[in-house]
């Protein structure tokens, strides 16, 4: 049949099928009926029904039993969720239609978890009827909110995880196709009441567009749409480069230095794409907030300013990074922040431990921090990471003398071939550590003095190759050093 081969071909095309299971939401309305129908024939994947009784409707429990005793006949399972939407939509202080959408997806993502538990994004998709005409009625009613390209391509065939295989075809395409077939569905009488936004453009402005438009508008509005799905693809590659330079995916934070020579296109979707990587979503992330993170970006405050955002997060800036996080934790972001830049910092402030205490500890206390040491010998083989520092002079007493811990920022600081001493406090400020999250940076020292910070400097021994080099050309003795090697990682909370 000419219809299903449609659709079939527009899945292909777009990947929409991908082996995961679909879970489906039908109403009972001709469209999401439609899609129950095709679905077996164009892909073997395994179907789940949610429905979502809303008890809006008198009758609303007759569309509950309908698709019941449907997906019964197709043995599909299905899933009823009852809300009352009207009584939701005013603790939730929004629309009815907004709360629904809100109610139904909620419902998606609960049958999921219900069938496939922490897998649920790995192993299922949630499947839409939304045809043509439901993409020209949303693109006008984007184009005037005033919404940019990605309002205009709204929705897709492929977002995230919920997948659109009848966006090829019309209403009047399915209605053919269930009369082809005989089989009823339900219908929804609000439809044709302008009783919301969508329903007006539905059912009195797209009318009125087609009396004098040179084509039907849900094929004009698609050609558009497609066009504009090429330039948008083209951009989401260039965004997707672009943020693979600059993001820091253990951290979750940018470099902010991406945005002074970045065309205004690509910067304000880096910054919706670490939104998106940072909550999973980008729901009410709108072009405002996105101006605001940009001004912050470029305001040249202090290091850790934050502004207020949506649903209680915000974005900060720390040292020469952006990142996004909860208002309540804020200052876990700017940890991140500072983590970032090879600084390592304690989770709260706790006490000096030496090293010879931490011989059997793994983790410091306090931190997310692992720590290593070794005596060597030969410095001609070994290998470095960020955080290793090779200690001289070694002799078993200075595993006592040595201790770990958040240095004192009234402390100073040597760096290794100067003679200048340096306040703590105004080093870790030359590297835009903010605020109380100085007192956390981890040091190693003896007694008064500071011999290493991780992300900073030593004042002795060597951390890398360079600095190596210019050890042994101050000291004439080197076949004789041992040396304690520390070496500090990261690990995952």
């Amino acid at each position: 049949m000419e219809f299903i081969e449609k659709v079939r071909s527009f899945s292909a095309d777009n990947k929409i099928f991908d082996g995961r299971s679909l879970i489906v939401g039908c109403s009972g309305g001709a469209d999401s009926v439609a899609l129950l129908r095709v679905l077996p024939q164009i892909t073997s994947s395994d179907i789940y029904v949610v429905h979502v009784n809303h008890c809006l409707r008198e009758d609303a429990d007759r569309d509950q039993k309908f698709v019941e005793d449907l997906c019964k006949s197709l043995d599909i399972p299905c899933k009823v969720y009852k809300f009352n939407v009207g009584e939701e939509s005013k603790i939730r202080s929004r629309s009815i239609e907004d709360t629904g959408r809100i109610l139904r997806y909620e419902a998606f993502e609960s049958y999921a978890f219900e069938l496939f538990g922490e897998q649920k994004d790995q192993k299922s998709v949630i499947c839409l009827a939304h045809h043509k005409d439901d993409l020209s009625e949303t693109m006008l009613m984007n184009v005037f909110r005033g919404s940019g390209l990605e309002g205009l391509l709204s929705p897709r065939a492929v977002s995230d995880r919920v997948v659109r295989p009848f966006l090829c075809v019309s209403k009047k395409e399915i209605l053919e196709f269930l009369d082809s077939l005989g089989q009823p569905h339900c219908e929804d009488v609000t439809n044709t009441e302008n009783c919301c936004t969508r329903n007006i453009w539905r059912n009195k402005i797209l009318p009125e567009i087609s009396e004098v438009s040179v084509k039907e508008p849900s094929e004009a509005l698609f050609e558009t749409y497609k066009l504009l799905s090429d330039d948008m693809d083209l951009i989401d590659g260039l965004v997707s480069e672009k943020l693979e330079s600059c993001l820091d995916r253990k951290h979750l934070v940018v470099d902010i230095s991406v945005f002074e020579n970045c065309h205004r296109a690509i910067s304000t979707r880096l910054i919706r794409a670490l939104w998106k990587e940072t909550f999973g979503d980008l729901v009410d992330f709108e072009q405002k907030h996105v101006q605001s993170v940009l001004d912050l970006c470029t305001d040249n405050g202090p290091s850790g300013r934050s502004i207020d955002l949506p649903f209680s997060r915000k974005a900060f800036v720390a040292g020469k990074v952006l990142g996004f996080c909860k208002a309540s934790e804020l200052e876990d972001g700017l940890k991140r922040a500072v983590r970032s830049s090879g600084i390592l910092v304690f989770e709260e402030k706790t006490d000096f431990m030496t090293i010879e205490d931490a011989e059997n500890t793994t983790i410091l206390p306090k931190s997310l921090i692992k720590i290593n040491y070794e005596i060597v010998e030969n410095i001609e083989t070994i290998r470095y990471n960020t955080n290793s520092w090779f200690c001289p002079f070694f002799t078993p007493d200075l595993l006592g003398e040595l201790s770990v811990g958040p240095i004192d920022r009234n402390m100073t600081f040597k760096r290794a071939g100067t003679d200048l001493k340096t306040k703590v406090d105004k080093l870790l400020g030359s590297y835009k550590v903010p605020g109380a999250t100085k007192d956390l940076v981890l040091g190693v020292v003896r007694g008064d003095e500071v011999l290493w910070i991780p992300g900073v400097g030593h004042a002795i021994g060597f951390t890398d190759n360079i600095s190596r080099d210019k050890f042994l050309e101050g000291s004439s003795d080197m076949g004789r050093h041992k040396y304690l090697v520390i070496r500090l990682t990261e690990v995952e909370a």
